[in-house]
């Protein structure tokens, strides 16, 4: 529950999956009891991973690391993880040190 994304960063994110994103998906599909159950015991890198392979529909792959990482940390943001001092990384290696914990949402 270590803040590993900034504020700025998650804000980002949000501008990013609102001009991107949303055109598809509901935040609902990545928050709660949902998002709890399918991310909670994996880490940030299964996430970052997941969405740079996947998304956008179409085009997977096209947003920039640092857009995808400012995805993740709305994404964290919108499950009411704690913000920290330095921006979620793109580094696989270090996103993989980064356990995605139950928040008792």
């Amino acid at each position: 529950m270590d803040g590993v994304f900034t504020p700025a960063q998650a804000t980002q994110g949000q501008r990013t999956f609102e001009a991107v994103c949303a055109s598809c998906h509901d935040t609902g599909e990545f928050s709660g009891a949902r998002f709890q159950f399918t991310w909670v015991g994996l880490t940030t890198a299964d996430l970052y991973e997941t969405i740079a392979t996947l998304m956008p529909e179409g085009d997977p792959g096209s947003l920039s690391p640092e857009e995808y990482a400012a995805v993740v940390a709305y994404l964290l943001k919108l499950n009411d993880y704690p913000t920290g001092v330095a921006p979620l990384p793109t580094d696989e290696m270090v996103l993989q040190t980064v356990a995605i914990v139950s928040n008792d949402q």
